[in-house]
């Protein structure tokens, strides 16, 4: 029992204090000064005050301090993230006209042609290659500047579109038997 605390109690609590200071957080914030929050995300220290507790974004507000702190590790390095890659290489997102789900951050090569970026696609979405209408964009919901029909350009380098790092290639599938039509690949409420 510390000799300036008049229980046990207060003094457990105490040391309880000091080696939760740095936990991730728990439901129970008693444990913790109101005025500071401190987490430990894998080393990184993340210290939101509370004059912080609270940001907008273009949906909603966020009010829970753990989210804040998730979104402060997870965009602290978003203006250095493509710094390390070599000068030949693309990171593209790809989208599907019949799926919700992108395939974010595919890396390929300038190098590498358009039929290989059609096999890709065809990889992942199941949409075979000669059936790819194909918009180049130059982020997820972006503008459309380029659109390559179906079963052309298909020797031409990706490196000739010019597309920057995180732009997005949208595969329209022109397939009317496809089968990734009507959500079949994600609808769950479709299984029987």
């Amino acid at each position: 029992v510390h000799p300036n605390h008049a229980s046990g109690h207060t003094a457990l609590r105490s040391n309880r204090d000091q080696q939760h200071q740095y936990a991730l957080p728990r439901r129970n914030r008693s444990l913790l000064p109101p005025s500071t929050y401190k987490y430990s995300l894998l080393n990184h220290r993340l210290i939101i005050s509370a004059h912080q507790r609270t940001m907008t974004t273009k949906s909603s507000t966020i009010k829970n301090e753990d989210l804040l702190a998730l979104k402060s590790y997870i965009t602290a390095a978003d203006a250095t993230q493509y710094n390390s890659l070599a000068a030949t290489t693309l990171v593209l997102d790809l989208t599907h006209s019949n799926l919700h789900q992108r395939h974010a951050e595919i890396r390929f090569d300038k190098h590498d042609t358009v039929d290989c970026l059609r096999q890709k696609i065809h990889q992942k979405t199941g949409t075979a290659p000669h059936m790819q209408h194909l918009q180049l964009k130059t982020t997820t919901g972006g503008t459309i500047f380029y659109e390559i029909s179906p079963e052309t350009e298909g020797d031409r380098k990706l490196g000739y579109y010019n597309l920057p790092l995180g732009a997005n290639v949208h595969c329209v599938d022109i397939d009317p038997y496809s089968s990734s039509a009507g959500g079949a690949y994600e609808n769950t409420a479709l299984v029987e």
